[in-house]
């Protein structure tokens, strides 16, 4: 398995450092790309908060919707959630957002729910902060979860 990190400025290094670790424990591949655009596909896509502009929301978008199309698990903290929305992934899942994230979320018709993790089918979301933790739980579990289902 493979994962792309989808990273913004000035985003929370927790959100890569946590995951990515908890992800290379299970021998999966982690690449991180900082404002550039997203090639490739990949298994596991994660998107970090931060800032970005309309360019870099678009590319980090248009990689989200290439992976979702090929059945990637999607994660998303904090800010990230609206690459999500840009994606089209948003529009009709759960997710977790607070603040103006989740009023762009209900925009699009999603659900935004104060919650430190929100779980919706592939799609695996967190307000960021210290529910990294039990963020980084729920997204080994579907790691392995899709593990066991291509024995």
């Amino acid at each position: 398995m493979e994962a792309l990190f989808v990273a913004a400025d000035g985003f929370d290094g927790r959100e890569r450092l946590y995951v990515a670790q908890r992800l290379r424990e299970e021998d999966i591949e982690v690449k991180v790309i900082v404002d550039a655009e997203p090639t490739g596909t990949y298994d596991i896509v994660h998107v970090t908060g931060g800032d970005r502009d309309e360019e870099e929301l678009k590319e980090a978008a248009e990689a989200v919707r290439r992976n979702v199309e090929n059945g990637a698990l999607v994660t998303a903290a904090g800010e990230g959630v609206c690459v999500l929305v840009e994606a089209g992934v948003a529009g009709d899942r759960q997710v977790a957002a607070t603040g103006e994230t989740a009023e762009v979320v209900e925009d699009t018709g999603g659900r935004a729910y104060d919650e430190p993790v929100v779980v919706d089918a592939k799609v695996v979301t967190t307000v960021g902060g210290d529910a990294l933790a039990e963020f980084g739980g729920e997204v080994i579990r579907k790691v392995r979860r899709a593990r066991l289902k291509d024995l």
